[in-house]
């Protein structure tokens, strides 16, 4: 977004821009953005737009960019959160609203990831310092076992905290959800 905000400015002698160059970067509503574009599209059915993105040759052409892009880190100057934001958008576009996607996240795993959610976002970090300090005890330095029983360590530690958070915490919240949900009004 600075790019498209700043052009032809040499930020480094306007401190004052430099903040806001710096802001706007690390704000990334440019982003979120992207996502609210994607959101009108789909509520006002551009057909030609829908068209393409359901389409199975576009659908594979996004999925294979994106994993070609994590698999061998591609990163692309000036554009590279845009350009990941438009592809992950389609994806989630399809996921979310096309009748026939390429694939499906509609599994009992994925439904059951989905409910302790809360745990697995809150849980995370404190998960991945414990793994990390238990390699860091066993290993003398970072190798590849390292790094794959650190990763793996990671996601099941925060799995079984949410897991153990959801059945003995936040399910008592959620009996009460009721009770709040409703307006009563005479």
């Amino acid at each position: 977004l600075p790019y498209l905000v700043f052009p032809f400015i040499d930020l480094s002698i306007h401190p004052k821009l430099m903040i806001l160059n710096k802001f706007l970067y690390f704000l990334r509503i440019d982003c979120m953005a992207i996502g609210g574009v994607m959101a009108y599209l789909l509520f006002n059915k551009k057909k030609s737009f829908l068209n393409l993105v359901y389409s199975k040759w576009f659908q594979w052409v996004v999925l294979l960019s994106v994993l070609y892009g994590l698999l061998f880190n591609v990163t692309l100057p000036h554009f590279h959160n845009q350009v990941y934001s438009v592809l992950f958008s389609i994806l989630i576009l399809n996921l979310a609203s096309n009748p026939k996607p390429i694939f499906n996240l509609e599994h009992s795993v994925f439904k059951y990831l989905g409910k302790i959610s809360y745990g697995l976002y809150i849980y995370n970090p404190l998960a991945i310092v414990l793994c990390i300090n238990f390699c860091n005890a066993v290993f003398v330095s970072e190798t590849l076992v390292y790094n794959i029983l650190l990763f793996i360590s990671s996601i099941t530690l925060t799995i079984l905290f949410s897991a153990i958070s959801y059945k003995f915490f936040e399910e008592k919240f959620l009996t009460l959800k009721p009770k709040f949900s409703k307006i009563l009004s005479n």
